[in-house]
């Protein structure tokens, strides 16, 4: 145990990745040794089995070279050299090359976050004080106009609002999610956009719709609650060869309702008054949806624009999340809800 007595401290670092572990044991160490009378650091070095040596904590850190105009401006000053060392100089930075117009400077074994010179300039910056270079910035672009909410923004908390003071929990769900629970339990062949090299199984690719998420959530959450009325707000992510990026980004509420009875007349209720406090009158059209039952899934539709969708979860996708009670989902684009409010 660590008390104000103790002298020596070992620390005892693992992970599967040397660096990461060699950068948390380089910040760990120093913090210690800052707040320690001795501010003595022994260093270990590890014989891997391929032979090669890692030592730890780290001894140096990387050497950067800064060109002075350049971050002049970035910053929007007009400092010379020299102050830039004795700014420097309060961040632990050593120079080890001083010339007119470059530096070179060896970044704190600790400081992991520095990579190159614009982190270098940031330092600067901070060193500086960003309410100095506020007042002395000579090139920094005028502002043209204030500062406002973006509308889906406000659309959103708006649509929270409402839901929360019908009786609704708000959930957040990761935007990452993988192939099993986005698409095979409910039989859908669609792609995703999926991640190259993922570190996690359960986060392999982005979701493309919110429904997947609210019944995790219900499935875990089954033994706690008779009923369970919730909604999320969040961004999906749909693959578009028509964009530069080759994915649409969506913003859009999901709805769900789980208890012993529950029927797509209880969702269409909750959403027509939903729409109703937007101020339309929806209308609902037979459609088909992977997942949902056929005769018990409708089209949102507000002025001929469809709009998202409503329906029961299919009882086979309920029987592979062992879940026992029916479920009614909806999912709103939110993006095209904007637009027919904004027309």
């Amino acid at each position: 145990r660590v008390t104000v007595e103790t002298k020596n401290v070992i620390i005892d670092a693992t992970g599967i990745d040397p660096k990461t572990v060699i950068d948390m044991v380089t910040i760990m160490a120093y913090n210690i040794a800052e707040r320690s009378r001795g501010k003595k650091i022994v260093f270990v070095e590890a014989i891997m089995p391929d032979n090669t040596v890692l030592k730890a904590p780290r001894e140096k850190g990387v050497s950067i070279e800064i060109v002075s105009s350049k971050v002049n401006e970035v910053l929007g000053t007009g400092l010379d050299i020299e102050q830039m060392i004795e700014l420097l100089k309060k961040f632990d930075y050593k120079i080890t090359n001083n010339q007119k117009e470059q530096l070179v400077v060896t970044v704190p074994p600790y400081r992991v976050d520095v990579k190159s010179w614009i982190d270098v300039a940031e330092d600067i910056a901070m060193a500086y004080g960003y309410d100095t270079i506020g007042s002395t910035a000579y090139d920094l672009p005028k502002a043209t106009h204030p500062g406002r909410i973006h509308p889906l923004e406000f659309l959103s908390r708006l649509l929270r609002k409402i839901l929360v003071g019908m009786g609704f929990i708000e959930v957040v769900n990761y935007m990452m999610s993988n192939p099993e629970i986005q698409l095979r339990i409910f039989d859908i062949e669609d792609e995703l956009i999926t991640v190259t090299n993922p570190k996690m199984e359960k986060y392999t690719s982005l979701r493309r719709w919110l429904v997947p998420g609210l019944l995790e959530i219900i499935d875990a959450n089954k033994e706690k609650e008779t009923e369970i009325k919730i909604f999320e707000i969040g961004d999906v992510a749909i693959p578009d060869k028509s964009t530069d990026t080759g994915a649409r980004i969506e913003r859009r509420l999901g709805i769900a309702v789980s208890h012993k009875k529950a029927t797509l007349t209880d969702g269409l209720a909750i959403v027509s008054t939903l729409m109703e406090r937007l101020g339309f009158i929806p209308r609902y059209e037979k459609t088909v949806i992977k997942g949902l039952l056929p005769q018990r899934t409708a089209k949102i539709c507000i002025d001929n624009i469809e709009i998202g969708y409503i329906g029961e979860i299919h009882p086979k996708v309920l029987l592979r999340i062992e879940h026992d009670k029916p479920v009614v989902v909806s999912e709103i684009i939110l993006n095209k809800l904007l637009m027919v409010l904004r027309q």
